[in-house]
């Protein structure tokens, strides 16, 4: 018998497309560290007070002028209260004194316009000239106590104020280093990256250079 190997050929399916360009993209992995754009450190000017609260913590957004910790104010306020209690004995002296100023004043006019006549003393006069010359020095002093009281009462003031720590602009907390209980020192309490705002550092090979543009798209 014989065999017969019958073999079919099937025709190719061509398909036509018209040649034209378009963009090849490329995507270039760099390594980089998010760094902040700009970053405040936060502290305070009134060391050796304890921290009360904190009530930030790390990764929170905060809006400006917001409370972002407190320190213990029991000194504070009594020191506020001595100095209140200053300014008001230096006012009490000030009264007095106006008060013996003004009528030593009032007694040596009075014998001055006697000058001249037969009822002058020149002992009596030169004794009341010298006790209003003394009491316009008194007077001065305590016009100085006054203020240097009220000085001290304001930075008293101002001092309490601040056990009130807030923040100087909106951000994230980058870094909280405030512990309750601990000593406020001469360190940053806390870290705010201003508006949030972030850069990625990173190191591109020269080669790769001439593929960045300013307006490219990145993902992190």
């Amino acid at each position: 018998g014989c065999w017969f190997a019958i073999r079919a050929f099937a025709r190719p399916v061509v398909s036509v497309a018209v040649a034209r360009q378009r963009p090849i993209e490329r995507t270039l992995s760099l390594t980089g560290t998010v760094m902040p754009r700009e970053e405040i450190a936060i502290g305070t000017a009134i060391e050796g007070q304890r921290i009360a609260e904190v009530l930030v913590e790390e990764g929170d957004r905060v809006a400006a002028g917001q409370v972002i910790l407190r320190l213990e104010t029991d000194l504070l306020t009594a020191a506020l209260h001595d100095a209140e209690a200053a300014v008001l004995r230096a006012q009490a002296g000030l009264a007095r004194d106006q008060a013996t100023q003004a009528e030593a004043a009032a007694s040596f006019r009075r014998i001055e316009q006697l000058r001249g006549s037969s009822a002058f003393n020149p002992q009596e006069y030169d004794k009341r000239r010298a006790v209003a010359v003394s009491s316009d020095k008194m007077l001065e002093v305590s016009r100085a106590e006054v203020a240097q009281a009220q000085a001290k009462a304001d930075d008293a003031r101002t001092r309490l104020g601040r056990a009130e720590i807030r923040a100087p602009t909106a951000g994230i907390v980058s870094e909280r280093a405030a512990r309750v209980g601990a000593l406020a020192g001469s360190g940053p309490l806390v870290k705010l990256i201003r508006e949030g705002e972030v850069e990625l550092e990173a190191e591109v090979p020269e080669v790769d250079l001439p593929a960045l543009a300013a307006g490219q798209p990145a993902r992190i």
